[in-house]
């Protein structure tokens, strides 16, 4: 039993401090959905992944484990990186994914904000837990945005800067010339 928390340990501290930190909100992002009431319809509250909602849940619950997974496992990463040949910026995979999370909620709300209306507001309305849970996820995309730009140009300076002299002598008897190449990784 004391090896398990020597490999969590051990996997914990080759993340980066923002990555440790995206983590924690990935996890924290998950038992928020599954346990804060977000709507309330007929005066019964339901969470944003429920059994009620199956459909939504599926997709919610599938680009949560993925992201955490994604984050998490580095064998994961690399698996989805050879198929699909995504290798530039990591911060771009999570913005999307997180957009398309944030989409299901933009559209629940306005589901439930159209019953409201048409119906009766006081039968069918968002609860308090539902803005926590929004600007949640918006600082987050924000966040992920701003990684990503940041991510795209450092990879860009990175390209720039990586060339590399060689010096090429060349194979004649009469004359021993060099010359410079200069060669790029990219």
């Amino acid at each position: 039993m004391s090896k398990f928390p020597r490999i969590v340990n051990k996997k914990w501290k080759r993340y980066t401090k923002l990555e440790k930190i995206f983590i924690l909100f990935l996890f924290i992002l998950f038992i928020l959905e599954f346990f804060l009431p977000f709507i309330s319809i007929e005066w019964k509250t339901y969470p944003f992944i429920n059994g009620k909602f199956l459909t939504t849940s599926i997709i919610l619950v599938f680009t949560l484990l993925f992201i955490i997974v994604w984050n998490i496992s580095y064998t994961f990463k690399n698996f989805v990186k050879s198929i699909f040949w995504f290798e530039q910026n990591e911060a771009i995979l999570n913005f999307w994914v997180l957009f398309l999370h944030a989409s299901l909620l933009i559209y629940t709300k306005d589901y439930i904000n159209l019953l409201s209306n048409t119906q009766s507001a006081s039968f069918y309305q968002l609860a308090y837990w539902f803005y926590v849970l929004w600007w949640f996820i918006v600082v987050w995309l924000i966040w992920n945005l701003f990684l990503a730009i940041d991510l795209s140009l450092l990879n860009n300076k990175k390209r720039i800067n990586y060339t590399k002299v060689v010096w090429q002598i060349s194979d004649n008897i009469d004359s021993t010339t060099e010359k410079k190449d200069i060669k790029t990784l990219f």
